[in-house]
């Protein structure tokens, strides 16, 4: 009796897709745990009391400057950086001083007067409280968006794995040319291919990527798998299994 060897289908992208999902969901829960805590710092913490020289100018209080920083703006500037700037990733991804990041998280005039400025004024501190809970959320909604994404990934892993396994073993890489197999059989396994295709279309078309924000669902998978040769590895590697078999099973479909 001869012995047949046992093929396994492997996927080329998605397993290093799986591996930037599974990278970049363990740094915005870092993010997201980082920001909670200098949320919670904020919440201990009361603002200067405000000035005689304050006013109020079109319905908002300015954030003015004193002859001398407060203790409490030099320790909110001091917390951020224990806290979100101390994520284990931030060299690697982010590598900026801290004029910089707040300059990319925070409004530019709360950023400004949170570098610059000389007091927590009440309005100053309000307006950290309110960016803060929006960098939250942010991440909040990314962190779905990766877990949806992982999860769509490895769907379409397991499908395509199975449907490679039996299809290599129908069709082996060790055999020259093709192999004749019944057309209902090949015709089964294409149709597979083209459901975790269309799955995987409406996973990212019909809004079950759960991103708040129009800006970070543009370039969502750019900015996802630019490390990768492709924009879209599951596709790319359902796209593979399908043409095998179609050309080495001797069928079109």
């Amino acid at each position: 009796m001869i012995a047949v060897k046992n093929y396994h289908w492997k996927p080329e992208f998605l397993p290093p897709a799986l591996e930037c999902v599974d990278r970049d969901l363990r740094r915005t829960i870092a993010e997201e745990e980082a920001f909670k805590t200098f949320s919670r710092h904020l919440a201990s913490m009361e603002p200067d009391r405000p000035s005689s020289h304050e006013n109020v100018v079109g319905g908002c209080a300015p954030l003015l400057r004193e002859s001398s920083q407060s203790a409490k703006l030099v320790d909110v500037r001091e917390a951020y950086r224990d806290t979100v700037m101390a994520v284990p990733h931030y060299e690697e991804e982010f590598d900026e001083t801290l004029r910089e990041n707040l300059g990319s998280e925070f409004p530019r005039d709360v950023a400004s007067v949170l570098i610059d400025g000389d007091r927590l004024t009440p309005s100053l501190y309000d307006a950290l409280h309110q960016t803060v809970n929006g960098d939250i959320s942010e991440r909040r909604a990314l962190r779905k968006a990766l877990d949806t994404e992982r999860e769509s990934l490895r769907e379409v892993r397991d499908g395509i794995e199975r449907i490679g396994d039996a299809v290599l073993s129908k069709c082996p890489p060790s055999w020259d040319g093709s192999m004749d197999v019944p057309l209902e059989r090949a015709v089964e396994w294409c149709s597979t291919c083209d459901d975790l295709a269309e799955a995987r279309q409406n996973t990212w078309q019909s809004g079950a990527l759960p991103i708040s924000r129009q800006s970070m669902i543009e370039g969502f998978y750019e900015y996802l798998y630019a490390d990768l040769t492709v924009v879209y590895p599951a596709l790319n590697d359902v796209v593979t299994l399908h043409t095998y078999i179609e050309e080495r099973c001797r069928v079109h479909v």
